[in-house]
């Protein structure tokens, strides 16, 4: 069988019982299949919403939409001056593999939209009819839209049944023109020229359509300043840029890929394709792939909120030095970009912590400047007012910063400051309070830091059960997304439905660079589940790759002991000490909350003799008391006494941990007279 890998980016031969690429061994899907979000749950492995730089959303997606005005000029497209479009762009994406509905050039109409747009008086007026919820309605810039829209007619098709969901701008020009290309008239397609274009993000790139002397724009309340005419080619391309970031949000990466192969094939060169491929990777878990990709697209492309979305990766990996250099090369392209100055207040915020007393509260104050300045640019500038709270709640001054939360989530629907909020009201125990704001915002269940806060704030009113409801929908609308997943899985288990908690786990189990993690998060689920086999088969392989890694090996031991290969745990536990993977403690911990005591007590005798520390002498004094041989116990102190310096410290640890044992048998012999429940011994 011959199947497509995006992380190769070729055509792969397979045997049916193993569809995995021989290459990258990345699990792949058969014809048929591709596409659909309930066979292909893929989405991002890495979140990037470290440094509230873009409130998450430039983390979230490549491009956004807004309409704005700034500074720099879209780069040159393809030589051609107007480019092609109708079949000869439809055979090019056929040529690159695209099939179907899929393969149908953006601007094509179909019998249905032609007859409307020969019945309308002008093509302005009719997609003035047709605006609204359901209808032609302008995208959210801080939303993902996971509704793939495959072609112009097929938008068109929605918008009149009631039934479409938000578009891009690149998008709705495409409609208009169709419609006027419909009509018998000639359309440009063309983008101002003026003002801040970022061509790699798009999120502030005007598109639009010229009929005649007339430019339709149908989201735009100001006129373009310097409309210039976009080649069709490098339009569809754009259309391409926008359905594969639809196809990312749901988690459809072989969509994605195909797509940008196809975007590629239009206009060889795109830097905004080259960044589409940078995030994509990110979101795979390939950030040494996806990195120099995203270097070379804005060494071509200037683009001061793709340089951002470069910070927030530095910030994410723990590089606040190159996240600084970012933000200052993207203010220097703007100086007043209200997401710049946030990110620049936010990095400037996180030194404080850093630097001497001296220098605290001069950080304090250019981090509060930055933060008003971005809100005098923008009043609704994400993350201004989170940063501004923030730096009063360091200052205890909880009455401000509630007020300026309170003003945030009230009047502009802010996602981090509801966040903040809920945690504020969550720590004085107010958590039906802290449910109410974070509800307020409409439950955007595609946002995982939204979920997460919102069961959080849930589970603390005692709702349990809602928090699972909720859980359920966002796993639901995000298939893909991972982080959702783990927190649908942990609420499952918390509930007791251990068997559906594994169902959820094992999807992830496949695919990114933690699979390993989530492997072994299964088997703990099966070691929960009395299936000790099944964890080991999944266990040992991990364990046995990794020798020197912790906690795969700790749970290698603990299932060996649950499955009865005591030899084996016997001699891995001693490499594991020998090795100091793991401490002695640590190892007879596990044994004892294994049921194995002759082990325990015999690795705890062997190491006292050799080198008694506090820790282990204080263990095996509790054992020896709380099994009855409280005269072993006495006998070890007297050993003790030979130990020169050290002999008094561990005498009076051993004395303590007689008079613990005895303390908690005493409770359990009186809990048990009184038929309450003995406490677990330590």
């Amino acid at each position: 069988m011959k199947l497509f890998c995006p992380s190769c980016e070729i055509v792969v031969e397979v045997p049916d019982t193993d569809l995995r690429c021989p290459q990258c061994h990345r699990a792949l899907q058969a014809q048929g299949q591709v596409g659909t979000a309930a066979t292909q749950p893929r989405k991002p492995l890495i979140v990037l919403a470290a440094l509230l730089v873009l409130g998450g959303a430039a983390g979230g997606a490549w491009w956004l939409h807004r309409s704005a005005p700034g500074t720099t000029t879209p780069a040159a497209g393809p030589s051609a001056a107007a480019g092609v479009a109708g079949d000869s762009v439809a055979a090019r994406l056929q040529r690159a593999g695209l099939q179907g509905d899929r393969a149908v050039a953006p601007g094509t109409a179909d019998e249905a939209l032609t007859r409307d747009a020969k019945q309308a008086k002008d093509v302005a007026s009719l997609l003035k009819s047709v605006m609204g919820q359901g209808k032609l309605q302008a995208l959210s810039p801080l939303a993902r839209r996971r509704t793939v829209v495959d072609n112009t007619a097929a938008l068109w098709a929605h918008i009149q049944a009631g039934k479409a969901e938000p578009v891009h701008s690149v998008e709705a020009a495409w409609l208009a023109y169709a419609l006027a290309t419909a009509r018998g008239e000639h359309p440009e397609i063309v983008v101002d020229s003026g003002g801040l274009q970022t061509l790699l993000l798009f999120s502030r790139t005007r598109v639009g359509v010229r009929v005649g002397g007339t430019i339709i724009e149908p989201f735009a309340s100001t006129p373009m300043t310097k409309p210039i005419v976009l080649p069709l080619d490098r339009a569809a391309a754009w259309w391409l840029l926008q359905r594969a970031h639809s196809e990312r949000v749901r988690g459809d990466f072989q969509l994605v890929s195909a797509d940008l192969l196809a975007a590629e094939a239009l206009t060889p060169g795109e830097a905004a394709i080259q960044f589409a491929r940078c995030v994509a990777d990110l979101d795979q878990g390939m950030p040494d792939v996806g990195l120099p990709k995203c270097e070379s697209a804005l060494a071509h492309q200037e683009d001061p909120l793709a340089r951002l979305f470069m910070a927030e990766i530095a910030g994410s990996m723990d590089q606040p030095v190159k996240a600084f250099q970012r933000v200052e090369e993207a203010l220097k392209a703007a100086p007043d970009l209200p997401e710049a100055l946030v990110t620049k207040g936010m990095l400037t915020a996180q030194r404080i912590s850093t630097v001497p007393d001296a220098q605290k509260v001069e950080q304090k104050t250019q981090a509060k400047a930055l933060f008003e300045k971005a809100l005098t640019k923008d009043p609704a500038a994400t993350g201004a007012r989170a940063g501004l709270a923030q730096l009063l709640l360091v200052d205890h001054d909880e009455a401000t910063a509630e007020k300026i939360l309170r003003e945030a989530v009230t009047q502009y629907k802010d996602l981090e400051c509801a966040m903040i909020l809920s945690d504020l009201l969550r720590s004085r125990k107010q958590n039906a309070e802290a449910v109410q704001v974070l509800e307020t915002l409409g439950s955007p269940v595609d946002d995982e830091r939204y979920v997460s806060a919102f069961i959080q704030a849930l589970l603390a009113n005692q709702q349990a059960d809602k928090a699972l409801v909720v859980a359920e929908k966002a796993h639901t609308d995000n298939p893909g997304n991972r982080q959702i997943a783990l927190i649908r899985a942990d609420l499952l288990r918390q509930s007791g439905r251990i068997a559906d908690a594994i169902a959820a786990i094992e999807p992830l189990t496949h695919w990114g660079a933690d699979t390993e993690r989530m492997n072994l998060l299964m088997a703990q689920l099966f070691l929960q589940d009395q299936k000790a086999d099944k964890a080991l088969a999944i266990v040992e392989p991990i364990a046995t790759k990794h020798p020197d890694e912790r906690d795969p090996n700790t749970l290698l031991l603990m299932t060996y002991l649950l499955v009865g290969q005591k030899d084996k745990a016997n001699t891995l536990a001693s490499k594991l000490i020998a090795q100091k993977v793991l401490k002695m403690a640590e190892v007879v911990d596990i044994l004892l909350r294994s049921g194995d005591h002759e082990t325990a007590e015999a690795l705890l005798v062997a190491d006292v003799k050799v080198a008694p520390s506090a820790e282990t002498v204080t263990l095996l004094g509790m054992i020896y008391t709380a099994s009855g041989r409280k005269e072993k116990a006495l006998e070890l102190k007297a050993e003790l006494g030979k130990a020169g310096d050290k002999a008094k410290p561990l005498q009076d640890a051993l004395d303590k941990a007689i008079t613990g044992a005895e303390a908690e048998l005493k409770a359990m012999k009186e809990g048990a007279k009184e038929g309450g429940p003995p406490p677990e011994m330590p």
